[in-house]
């Protein structure tokens, strides 16, 4: 039976990990570790919940010693960039040291395992429009804690393949759009205004947003996981790869396609204390070295992703 860890079990990409292993995959286990159990667990899996900190090392090292899974998916993280700016040194410990206790212990125990480390496209920071759509050969440069903290946990991935020989593969993942995402990430919450609008009756809905401005690449969560599938089945150690759909669109569009969705109009205003100290600009990726290495490319588009989101929350009772 193939033996499955993932980090960070509670999260959004993890609950559709596992729709995915539930309906793809027999003869495995999964031991789920997070600070506190996950909310949706197919009843087909084979799984078991162990209550850790990535922070502390010893239950860390304690855990795969007792489990010794073959294969490792890292989604724990504090992924919030603007949280990362009223607290820097959690955002880095929570990713960064996180990520080292994990990888520390695997090269003391489970040399062998096949470790997946999902990173962000806030690893490029402010690129130049003649060099989008952004590619793995992209220079990085963070440009806020969170990425800088993503940054290391890359460059600790690769020290730990070239000198220990380690099997880890690595991603840079890009804006991910999907149901159970929590409102702290502009579609979900921007989702959650107007379903909220509308189940009161109300024809209006009021935002206080941050720069609608910018540009960002969307990608259905569904067809990040594909990738992470097929990258940790067939990449090559020490691989790096983006997940993006490969197409931009300002968030201001976002609103107004959620807008005609919900069939509200939405009444902006400018919340300061969202404007991040530095800010990308525009962010698309390539996704081109995934496509023609692995063969993977993204189905789900944006349209269908933003009315599936919206509509399962219009239709939720408790927002």
């Amino acid at each position: 039976m193939k033996k499955y860890l993932f980090t960070g079990c509670s999260g959004f990409v993890a609950a559709h990990y596992f729709e995915f292993l539930s309906q793809n995959e027999k003869l495995i286990e999964i031991i789920g570790i997070d600070t506190r159990p996950p909310m949706r667990v197919p009843s087909n899996l084979s799984f078991i919940f162990e209550k850790i900190d990535l922070v502390d090392r010893a239950s860390v090292n304690a855990l795969i010693r007792k489990h010794k899974p073959q294969c490792i998916v890292h989604l724990a993280s504090q992924s919030s960039v603007a949280l990362s700016w009223t607290d820097p040194c959690g955002s880095f410990s929570n990713n960064t040291n996180a990520f080292l206790n994990l990888i520390e212990a695997v090269r003391k125990y489970i040399p062998e395992a096949r470790v997946l480390s999902v990173g962000s496209s806030e690893q490029y920071g402010n690129v130049d429009e003649s060099n989008l759509p952004i590619s793995e050969f992209c220079e990085l440069r963070p440009v806020s804690p969170y990425a800088v903290a993503r940054c290391s946990q890359e460059w600790l991935s690769r020290v730990y393949v070239d000198s220990y020989g380690l099997d880890i593969l690595m991603t840079r993942s890009f804006n991910h759009v999907g149901i159970y995402q929590s409102e702290q990430f502009f579609v979900s919450g921007i989702a959650h205004a107007f379903a909220r609008a509308k189940r009161h009756g109300m024809k209006t809905c009021k935002l206080e947003v941050g720069d609608l401005e910018i540009v960002r690449d969307f990608v259905d969560v569904r067809d990040v996981i594909e990738g992470y599938n097929v990258i940790l089945n067939n990449a090559e150690r020490g691989s790096v790869f983006n997940i993006c759909s490969g197409k931009g669109i300002r968030l201001y569009e976002i609103v107004e396609k959620i807008a005609d969705i919900s069939g509200i109009r939405p009444v902006i205003k400018t919340d300061q204390s969202r404007l991040r100290v530095s800010e990308n600009r525009v962010v698309i990726g390539s996704n081109q070295s995934l496509r023609e290495q692995l063969g993977w490319q993204p189905i789900i588009g944006l349209d269908q992703s933003l009315r599936e989101v919206t509509e399962y929350l219009v239709a939720k009772s408790n927002l």
